[in-house]
């Protein structure tokens, strides 16, 4: 926080409506942005136990799997899936590492692990906002005129 110029009026009390509302708005704002996060966390989520339950799928099965391989725009081509081939996995920055598919699994599993601990953080966060915004909305409705 910035200091005061000499001229400057003095800060507005904590009890000034005006205050509480901006402060409310900040705390509405911050939990859209975390419930943004929520959703891109919750869609990773997803993704990843999806992943490892395919490749689990394809490396249980008995011989070459029949599949329909999407290409973009919607397109898809005939693919056989060899269950002893490796799997690449992304690591980022257009990088992947290959393995078999057992490995990839685990680490799918500990992508899975991480992605929930995050979203689990995430989650108290916009609850300890949320609460916050609601007692800044109580103190509101208790300064306003009956």
């Amino acid at each position: 926080m910035r200091p005061l110029a000499r001229d400057a009026a003095p800060a507005q009390a904590p009890e000034d409506p005006r205050q509480l509302a901006a402060q409310f708005e900040f705390l509405q704002r911050q939990l859209q942005g975390v419930d943004r996060r929520l959703a891109q966390l919750e869609q990773a989520l997803v993704e990843a136990q999806q992943a490892a339950s395919t490749v689990q799928g394809l490396a249980e099965a008995a011989g070459a799997q029949d599949t329909l391989l999407p290409i973009g725009s919607g397109v898809h081509v005939h693919a056989k899936v060899d269950p002893s081939a490796p799997v690449l996995l992304p690591i980022g920055a257009g990088y992947f590492t290959e393995g078999p598919a057992k490995d990839i699994v685990a680490a799918l599993g500990a992508r899975v692990e991480a992605i929930t601990k995050s979203f689990q953080e995430t989650s108290a966060d916009a609850e300890r906002l949320a609460q916050a915004a609601s007692a800044i909305n109580s103190r509101l409705e208790s300064l306003s005129p009956q």
